[in-house]
């Protein structure tokens, strides 16, 4: 697919004229679990601080889990990698999934066993489609959200595109889970929505109310790892806007730093530019529910995400 410029904005006139063309306002609303934006704080010494923080202690205990479950789970032949789906299966039948999962999971904090759990759920399904994937859709709420969109509508890219989207993903646990959800897959295309968590969380404040270079340096470095692990192309979907705790100048600032020198093969859908409205807010016709104003409706899936789509055909 060729792709001519490195960020792709969509044009407010644009979008009203196909919101006016398109269901109404009611129908487009798709009701979404609630996150707790703090709840992958579940150590005692960092329960105070930024999930930034929380990430630097959780990270390394996930990637010890994960390496772990790989060294008793999954066979190497010849560079490919395969799971051992007999055993799985003969464990979960006799003494359940959880068993599974457990002997790994004892030394990490509560929301990190669930993390792992899911992670490695994602691993196994994938593991049991693979060789229909050529694409991986990976990140945060907004991507496991798509899943679900993207199932009900029937996309036609479905068959052979993975969603491993998890709820609360922030680019540091993201980059833990990489190995095993990405790249042990070899895909052709990865497309990656992440570090909204990481602003909601306050990971890049500064005294001035200034977002900082960390998440940025670290979004860009990750997109350039998939590429030399293999990866032909990779789509960055940048924040939507949230509403609160960041000003708009701030959020402007921080997508433009993100979308730039980002390398060859590598683009980004500029999705906050299109939805800001001029005090800084999302339009009410996007949010996900009345009470959610943080995640997408379908509506807004359709109009914004077009570009994903067709991305990954």
């Amino acid at each position: 697919m060729n792709i001519p410029m490195k960020t792709h904005s969509i044009r407010k006139s644009a979008l009203l004229a196909l919101l006016s063309a398109s269901v109404s306002l009611a129908s487009s609303f798709s009701y979404a679990q609630a996150v707790d934006y703090d709840s992958l704080i579940d150590v005692p010494s960092v329960r105070t601080g930024s999930r930034c923080r929380a990430d630097e202690v959780l990270v390394p205990a996930l990637q010890t889990a994960f390496q772990r479950f790989e060294k008793d789970w999954i066979k190497w032949s010849g560079g490919k990698a395969s799971f051992d789906f007999a055993k799985y299966y003969k464990m979960r039948i006799l003494q359940g999934e959880d068993k599974v999962f457990a002997p790994y999971m004892g030394a990490l904090p509560a929301m990190a066993q669930s993390y792992f759990k899911k992670s490695m759920q994602l691993m196994i399904e994938q593991f049991s489609s693979a060789s229909k994937n050529k694409n991986i859709l990976i990140g945060d709420s907004l991507m496991a959200m798509f899943r679900g969109y993207s199932e009900k509508n029937r996309m036609k890219w479905s068959g052979r595109t993975y969603n491993a989207g998890i709820y609360g993903d922030t680019i540091g646990l993201l980059e833990a889970r990489a190995r095993w959800n990405i790249e042990i897959f070899r895909p052709e295309k990865v497309v990656i929505s992440i570090s909204g968590n990481n602003i909601l969380s306050g990971c890049l404040i500064d005294q001035y109310n200034n977002l900082g270079e960390s998440v940025v340096d670290s979004v860009r470095n990750f997109a350039q790892r998939l590429r030399q692990s293999g990866v032909k192309q990779v789509f960055l979907i940048n924040v939507p806007p949230v509403g609160f705790k960041y000003t708009h100048d701030s959020i402007v600032a921080y997508n433009a730093r993100y979308g730039a020198s980002l390398g060859d093969q590598i683009y980004v859908l500029d999705q906050y530019s299109a939805l800001v409205t001029p005090d800084g807010q999302k339009p009410l016709w996007s949010y996900a529910s009345i009470l959610d104003p943080v995640h997408l409706s379908d509506l807004a899936y359709k109009l914004l995400w077009k570009p994903v789509m067709d991305f990954i055909l």
